[in-house]
């Protein structure tokens, strides 16, 4: 467990409002704590934070974390009954109101003052129907330009704290056990409370909130150091041999939607079709307890995966490590279509979602996911925890999973592609380095990559350093972009300029923005991008300039140490090839009914043969409406590739009408 940096904090709220010293014994009738149940309750600032963790720890208190991350008061109330009163609930915190206030167009807030207050009121009176003891939170503060929208002349600040004085008025009202968070926080500068942006809980913010919890429920209530301590799953042993295991449950009583209603599932003949109520893009969540997660060693494994878009995009993103979609405080996860889009380039997607009318099925090596080095433990084993669908864009049309899951082998993992340089694209001295946007520190080190230090604050969130080009590149040679970046505590992104044949100019985002914690990446970036795939083009262009930002506190830095353009070098083949081993995942037949004619359509497929050219093509069928992001591009599979990418992967396609 982590220092409890305000162990010494002075400061407690009672439930008046008022602070009192953190001394007072409790009544000698309160109830104990220890070996009760404890239900956090609330949106993103419990979902995405471990406080309630920490807490539940140090009180020797079982924990049950109900936030979702994006939920009102109105929210909350719909599930209730699911994520609190089933959970039988000795102690309910109850924090809301970060998003009842929020003006995302003009000015009314997603949930007006009478009705946040109804809501409130509602849910303290069920956690006391259900004799247990409710315990109101007031809001943190929130960055001024946290959220868009209409505040008036007060700003956020005071359209929040309208909502935090109606939790004060029903906390009074109901003499209920108030902590107030909102006064807490203000003993403390919002840089260091908040991440970057300025909603969310830091480390600090964190570890201020479990220790006002902590001795407010101390002051309160009674200790009884004879109850046994709370017994807490436990990450399970890794099993011996060889073995395949599915990492989700295909039973949807065993998921959730964070939002009720926006969901359809069901199990079809022993797959899981996933479609969203709305025409928007809902997510939906597997998240078993720790103990039922699959725990496996990294090298010597692959995932394999096996679904297909049918009118519906999606993202499937894999939670490690204990990390559950619901309860994604440690950053432990993966988006699965950009990890495939490394390995088979021509994969549609749109952001970072899989577009509709595509069935990908293949396996990659778990060594190859990018897994963050925080969810890998001593001995080389990584815990898949849970998982999040996303069913993007049209109504009613499904996402169908027939496998997720990962096998252990023992064996070596495949050599990786072999690459030689064609030109560094790295500055030559640092002088050639210009500021582009806010202010960042340039060092070229004498192996010659590019460290760049976030030097001081400035009004630009991200600020950036900008350098020329004079690169003519041919695409038709299908040259590839090699990007190494090795980050401390900062994130980073970058782009490339060029001019194509007719001299028009354009620019291309080369990698994606870098996340971590405040005071920790460890997600570096080393990876190949197929050039002419990532242009959409191959035809010849001249490189102009790329811009590199870098972003976080003042001092953290990032180092890229190599942006390069290579050429794929090929092995030869064996002249005593291997025979093929029938557990190896192969690419399925295009005559496959499963692989080529999702359910629900009337298009024929458009299979992409070894040469990457389409084999066959047709027209669509409707409903292809998917979320938009940022880049989009088509998947290039052949033996060749599948070979040197070290996984297999079966891809097909409907064509779009033209």
């Amino acid at each position: 467990m982590k220092k409890w940096i305000a162990s010494a904090m002075a400061l407690v709220i009672a439930a008046s409002g008022a602070a009192v010293a953190a001394t007072a014994a409790p009544a000698a009738d309160a109830p104990v704590l220890d070996g009760k149940t404890l239900v956090a309750f609330g949106d993103s600032l419990t979902a995405l934070s471990s406080w309630s963790q920490l807490a539940a720890e140090n009180l020797n208190m079982a924990l049950v974390n109900a936030g979702i991350g994006g939920n009102t008061s109105a929210d909350g109330l719909a599930r209730f009954e699911r994520d609190v009163a089933a959970n039988d609930p000795d102690f309910v915190t109850i924090a809301f109101g970060t998003n009842d206030f929020v003006r995302l167009s003009g000015t009314q807030p997603k949930v007006s003052l009478p009705n946040f207050k109804k809501n409130i009121e509602t849910i303290v009176d069920k956690v006391e129907a259900l004799d247990a003891v409710p315990v109101l939170f007031t809001a943190p503060y929130v960055r001024e330009d946290a959220y868009p929208g209409d505040y008036g002349q007060g700003g956020i600040t005071a359209a929040l704290d309208e909502y935090n004085a109606v939790i004060r008025e029903v906390a009074a009202a109901k003499a209920v056990d108030l902590v107030d968070m909102r006064k807490m926080c203000a003993d403390y500068e919002l840089s260091e409370f908040l991440v970057a942006d300025g909603v969310h809980l830091s480390d600090v913010g964190r570890d201020a909130y479990a220790a006002t919890l902590t001795a407010y429920l101390e002051e309160h209530y009674r200790r009884d150091p004879s109850v046994p301590p709370v017994e807490r799953p436990q990450r399970p042993d890794v099993e011996p041999g060889q073995w395949t295991k599915s990492i989700i449950s295909f039973d949807p009583a065993d998921w959730m939607e964070p939002v009720e209603g926006s969901i359809q599932a069901k199990n079809v003949d022993g797959a899981l079709h996933v479609a969203n109520t709305t025409g928007l893009w809902p997510d939906y969540h597997y998240s078993p307890s720790l103990d039922k997660g699959v725990n496996i060693p990294v090298e010597g494994s692959t995932l394999n995966f096996d679904f297909t878009t049918d009118g519906a995009g999606t993202n499937i993103v894999l939670f490690m490590n204990g990390s559950t979609p619901t309860l994604a405080y440690d950053q432990n996860y993966v988006s699965l279509p950009r990890v495939i889009k490394k390995f088979y380039p021509s994969l549609q997607l749109s952001g970072d979602d899989v577009v509709a009318g595509q069935t990908v099925k293949g396996s990659i090596p778990l060594s190859k996911l990018g897994i963050p080095a925080s969810a890998i433990d001593e001995d080389g084993n990584v815990l898949f925890s849970g998982v999040k669908v996303f069913a993007v864009g049209a109504k009613g049309k499904p996402v169908i999973i027939r496998e997720l899951s990962v096998t252990k082998t023992g064996d070596a993992d495949p050599e990786p592609p072999a690459y030689e340089q064609i030109a560094s694209l790295l500055p030559a001295s640092a002088d050639a380095v210009t500021p582009d946007l806010g202010v960042a520190d340039v060092t070229l080190n004498e192996d010659g990559s590019l460290t760049l230090t976030r030097a001081a604050a400035s009004d630009i969130d991200w600020p950036s350093v900008a350098y020329a080009l004079d690169q003519e590149v041919d695409l038709s040679a299908n040259p590839y972009l090699h990007l190494k970046m090795t980050p401390d505590g900062g994130t980073a992104n970058g782009y490339l300029f060029y001019t194509d044949e007719e001299g028009q100019e354009h620019s291309v985002q080369i990698s994606q923005m870098v996340y971590g914690s405040e005071t920790d990446i460890d997600s570096a970036i080393d990876e190949y991008l197929n050039l002419s795939d990532k242009l959409g083009s191959t035809g010849k262009i001249r490189l102009t300039k790329i811009t590199l930002s870098v972003y976080g506190d003042a001092g953290r830095a990032l180092t890229w140490n190599d942006i390069s353009l290579m050429k794929r070098v090929e092995k030869p083949a064996p002249t005593d090839p291997k025979p093929t081993d029938p557990t190896e995942p192969s690419v399925t037949d295009p005559s496959d009914p499963i692989a080529t004619e999702p359910t629900g359509t009337d298009a024929t497929d458009s299979t992409v043969s070894t040469d990457g050219t389409a084999a066959t093509s047709a027209t669509t069928g409707k409903g292809d409406n998917p979320k938009t992001g940022e880049n989009t591009s088509w998947l290039l599979l052949g033996a060749l590739t599948l070979a040197a990418s070290a996984g297999v992967l079966l891809f097909t396609r409907k064509a779009k009408a033209r």
